[in-house]
C-alpha cells in the first residue's frame, strides 16, 4: 500500500519519464496500476523507438535488470528513475502494444510468488468497472480469500473459502533468490538510517524486502533467566554484564573470563547464529542485515574479552549467511557519540570499538566497501543502491 511519499514521487516520475523518452514514446504510451499513478510500482513506458542507454544514464536513471533478475524474476530494460534526492519509481521500456490489465496484475503476482492488499485493490477496481477475468487463477483464488477476510465480495467468484490475511503465498519456492546487504558500523553510524533508505528504493523497484536484525546477547529468552540462577548461587552482581562493561569497558568480570566467561559467550553465540538463521530463513528479495559478521564479532570481542574466543569467531564466520554485499559505515567518535546521547554505551566504549571495527572492516576475510558516514544520507543512499546494483550483477 503506497504511503503519501510514494504517490507523489510517482506521480512526479510520470513527468520525469515524459520529458526524458521525448517523442519515443507516443501519447498515452504509460501503463498505470489500475488505481492510478500513484498506486503503480512499476511504471510501463510503450515506446515506438529505441532510447540510448547514454540518454538514460545522464538523465540520472540507473538500470536494475541484474537486480530484478537476482531476486524477482527474469526482466528486460528496467531502469530506476531518480532526481537530485532520491529514487522516484522504476519504469520498463517496452515495444508493441499495451498489455491486458488483469494479466498485468496477475503475472506480477505470479512473479512475485504473493499476492498483497495491492493485487487484491486493483483486481477489485477491475471487476467493479467490468474487464474481462480468467474462469480460474491460483492469483484470484488467493486474492478472493484475502477480499471475503476483510467484509468484501467483489472476488467471492474465485474464492476457496479458505480466508486468510495479507500478503498471501503462492507457493513455496524450492529455492528463494536472496541478494544479501550487510551494514556494518559502530552504533550511531547511521545503519538503521542508510537502511531503511535502501528498503524503500528496493520496494519502489517492485522487489521484496526482507529485515534481519540481531546482536549477541539479544533475545537470549531463557537463557537470561539462567543466568541470573547461575550468578545468584555463585554470590555474583545480578546486574546485566554488557551494562557493565559499557560503562567501563575496563571492567573485569568473573562472568565475562576465564571458564565461565568461554562458556557463556558460546551459549551466546549460539543463540544468535540460531536466531540469525531462523530470520534468514524466512527472508526473500533483498535482504538486508542491519549488523553482521563484523558486527558480531566487535561485540564478543568487547563484551568478552577475558574469554577464548576462537571458536565462538568461528562460528559466527562459518554459520552466519555471506553478504553479496557489505557496506561498512566509517564514523568518528565525537559523531556517532553524538548522535546517540544518553546511549548505554559512551565514548570510551565506542573508541574501543572502532579499533576493533577497523580491523575486521580491513581484514582480506571481511571484504567490505567502506563508506563515509558523515555524508549526507541521501547522498550514501544513492551510493548503497548503485552498489547494490552492481553486486547483483556479479
Amino acid at each position: 500500500m503506497p504511503r503519501p511519499e510514494d504517490e507523489a514521487d510517482r506521480r512526479a516520475a510520470l513527468a520525469v519519464v515524459g520529458a526524458v523518452l521525448g517523442t519515443a514514446m507516443p501519447p498515452e504510451g504509460l501503463e498505470e496500476s489500475p488505481l492510478g499513478a500513484g498506486w503503480t510500482e512499476v511504471l510501463v513506458a510503450h515506446i515506438q523507438k529505441a532510447t540510448e542507454a547514454g540518454t538514460l544514464e545522464r538523465a540520472g536513471w540507473l538500470r536494475i535488470d541484474p537486480l530484478l533478475e537476482r531476486t524477482a524474476g527474469s526482466a528486460t530494460d528496467v531502469w530506476a528513475v531518480r532526481d537530485d534526492r532520491h529514487l522516484l519509481c522504476a519504469v520498463q521500456l517496452r515495444s508493441g502494444s499495451r498489455r491486458d490489465p488483469v494479466q498485468r496484475v496477475l503475472t506480477r503476482a505470479r512473479d512475485r510468488g504473493e499476492v498483497r492488499l495491492l493485487e487484491v485493490c486493483e483486481l477489485r477496481a477491475l471487476k467493479q468497472a467490468g474487464a474481462a477475468f480468467p474462469e480460474a487463477s491460483p492469483v484470484l483464488t488467493a486474492a478472493a480469500d484475502i477480499e471475503t477476510a476483510l467484509g468484501h465480495r467483489d472476488l467471492v467468484r474465485w474464492a476457496s473459502g479458505a480466508r486468510s490475511p495479507a500478503p498471501r503465498p503462492l507457493s513455496v519456492p524450492r529455492r528463494r533468490r536472496r541478494l544479501v546487504v550487510a551494514c556494518s558500523g559502530v552504533d550511531g553510524a547511521g545503519k538503521t538510517t542508510l537502511l531503511e533508505a535502501i528498503r524503500s528504493d528496493v520496494e519502489r523497484c517492485g522487489i521484496p524486502v526482507s529485515r534481519v536484525w540481531l546482536r549477541p546477547g539479544m533475545g537470549l529468552g531463557r537463557l537470561t533467566a539462567l543466568a541470573r540462577r547461575v550468578k545468584r548461587r555463585a554470590g555474583l552482581d545480578q546486574q546485566p554484564g554488557v551494562s557493565r562493561v559499557a560503562a567501563d569497558p575496563d571492567a573485569e568480570l568473573v562472568s565475562r573470563r576465564g571458564a565461565m566467561g568461554w562458556a557463556w559467550s558460546l551459549l551466546v553465540t549460539l543463540a544468535f547464529v540460531a536466531g540469525v538463521r531462523r530470520q534468514h530463513a524466512r527472508s526473500r528479495g533483498v535482504v538486508l542485515y542491519d549488523r553482521h559478521v563484523v558486527d558480531a564479532l566487535v561485540t564478543l570481542d568487547f563484551v568478552y574479552s577475558g574469554a577464548d574466543l576462537r571458536l565462538q569467531r568461528w562460528l559466527v564466520r562459518r554459520l552466519v549467511p555471506k553478504a553479496d554485499l557489505a557496506i561498512h559505515l566509517d564514523v568518528p567518535v565525537d559523531v556517532a557519540v553524538g548522535r546517540k546521547p544518553g546511549d548505554l554505551i559512551g565514548e570510551q566504549a565506542v573508541r574501543r570499538q572502532l579499533v576493533a571495527y577497523d580491523r575486521y572492516a580491513t581484514s582480506r576475510v571481511h571484504s567490505t566497501v567502506r563508506l563515509d558516514a558523515t555524508r549526507a544520507p541521501h547522498v550514501l543512499a544513492r551510493r548503497a543502491f548503485e552498489l547494490l546494483v552492481e553486486a547483483a550483477g556479479r
